[in-house]
């Protein structure tokens, strides 16, 4: 249940944009409410964000019920990279699942890895899981994979990545909880 109250999270936020580089009101909101340093890149701060706010949201709404109050796992990071490497291999899958955390790794011109990535929430799966849709902050509207765009879009994603940016793959914010 939390993973599509995650994509309707997500889905709230499509339309915000900065208003100057890795800036904002709401996109400052992302980055504080998640321990992230205001300007940074601000992607896994965005869908930090959108977790947290679940989980709040099931605790007010379903205070009785103790059993749903499992936070989510995702490591307290800025960094995807990071996200990726310190979430445990039995909330990782290799195929887009509704609500995980799609996770790519940035190469260079010469294709070697530079470190940094880019991630967003998968809310569709199409075609036998060649395509998801991703809710993506910090990116552009245009097709290719954008790690520092300026706002929150909703993005067409192939499971193939690109030369540039190859996706890692999904990660479960909430491994622990059965559903």
């Amino acid at each position: 249940m939390k993973h599509s109250w995650l994509i309707q999270e997500a889905k709230k936020w499509v339309g915000v944009h900065e208003t100057s580089d890795n800036r904002g009101p709401v996109i400052d909101q992302f980055i504080l409410k998640t321990g992230g340093s205001l300007g940074q890149p601000w992607c896994v701060s965005y869908v930090r964000y959108c977790a947290l706010q679940v989980d709040k949201d099931f605790n007010e709404i379903y205070a009785v019920k103790k059993e749903l109050h499992e936070k989510n796992t995702l490591p307290k990071t800025s960094s995807v990279m990071k996200l990726w490497d310190l979430s445990p291999e039995e909330a990782k899958s290799i195929t887009p699942i509704e609500g995980y955390i799609a996770c790519w790794q940035h190469f260079n011109s010469k294709g070697n890895a530079s470190g940094l990535g880019h991630c967003g929430i998968v809310g569709r799966v199409l075609e036998e899981g060649r395509w998801f849709d991703s809710y993506e902050g910090n990116t552009g509207p245009g097709n290719g994979i954008e790690r520092d765009g300026d706002g929150v879009f909703l993005k067409m994603r192939s499971c193939q990545g690109s030369p540039r940016f190859r996706l890692m793959g999904f990660v479960n914010p909430w491994y622990k909880l059965d559903e």
